[in-house]
């Protein structure tokens, strides 16, 4: 019993030694969500990030309509190609309703659905 070290427990004091700090009000987490669109949905400050990610928003779907049309793909592809798709429309149509992303959103739309017409 000697040979084992001592356990020392220390206390706090019971006197109030800190100052709390106020209190800040957090924001929302729809709002968190709004933000992380608008974010996400926005289009880059550099002319360079901005033609990059214009050509990627046209050649993407593109290319997935070109390989739909034109590629013998598994039933099991094109089952779970729509399977995204559905499941993207409706995220779509709720970030939709949201007003401070509606016009960024139609705007990459437009381009999605122009690089889809130029992959048929």
């Amino acid at each position: 019993m000697t040979d084992q070290p001592p356990i020392t427990i220390e206390v706090p004091a019971t006197t109030n030694n800190y100052t709390q700090l106020p209190h800040t009000p957090q924001e929302s987490r729809m709002e968190d969500f709004r933000r992380g669109w608008m974010n996400a949905l926005a289009l880059p400050g550099n002319l360079s990030d901005l033609i990059y990610d214009l050509c990627l928003t046209l050649t993407i779907p593109a290319l997935v309509s070109s390989a739909w049309s034109h590629l013998p793909l598994p039933l099991f592809i094109r089952w779970g190609v729509i399977g995204v798709l559905i499941v993207g429309t409706l995220t779509i149509w709720h970030l939709l309703e949201m007003e401070e992303v509606r016009g960024m959103l139609v705007f990459r739309l437009v381009l999605v659905a122009v690089g889809v017409v130029l992959g048929l």
